[in-house]
């Protein structure tokens, strides 16, 4: 008789260090193909680096979710890594919503910041004026020539990120993932 058992040990280590260890075995692989764009594990993790460290100094730290209103191109996981290295969690923010459901996310979530660019700040700035959240520039945080890997502990129990879902009553509804679930998900997928 063949059983389920999904039970498996593995020690949490944070998503964050995996991805460094991949920069460290495979530095100039490619770790992002988008919008026609490629980034090795090197790059990624230097540019993730620059928005890491100018978070780090703005105050971002566990439990601080930052919106991320970008295109989908290769500064979205820039942004997204960089977010998690810092110590916060991020949620996602699609540029083509309208702005009643950008301020509901933001303003929902509790962000403290908001990763954009300055196109897209241009194209909403009714709205981001209005919010209580910080907007920083995508372009701004990559200008940073600070690309060390941060030294953050990042726990099981951290937020990581974000999701919001359209519920059944047509507001959107967040769902937290945490650090240990995304690991969890991960370690799952190196055993099959």
């Amino acid at each position: 008789m063949r059983t389920n058992d999904t039970n498996y040990d593995f020690s949490f280590r944070p998503v964050t260090a995996l991805f460094e260890e991949q920069v460290r075995n495979n530095p100039d692989r490619t770790a992002v193909i988008a919008a026609g764009k490629r980034l090795t594990y090197r790059e990624l993790n230097q540019s993730a680096n620059c928005v890491a460290n100018v978070l780090i100094d703005k105050g971002v730290r566990a439990e601080t979710i930052v919106g991320v209103m970008l295109e989908r191109d290769s500064t979205v996981y820039v942004a997204r890594q960089g977010i998690l290295k810092s110590g916060g969690a991020f949620t996602s923010i699609d540029p083509e919503y309208p702005d009643d459901r950008i301020r509901y996310i933001l303003e929902d979530s509790g962000a403290a910041f908001l990763i954009t660019t300055g196109e897209l700040a241009a194209q909403h700035s009714g709205l981001l004026n209005e919010l209580s959240c910080t907007v920083l520039l995508v372009e701004a945080l990559l200008e940073s020539d600070n690309t060390e890997n941060p030294n953050r502990t990042i726990n099981e129990q951290d937020l990581c990120y974000c999701i919001y879902t359209s519920g059944s009553t047509g507001k959107p509804k967040g769902v937290m993932i945490e650090h240990g679930n995304l690991a969890n998900f991960v370690n799952a997928m190196l055993i099959i």
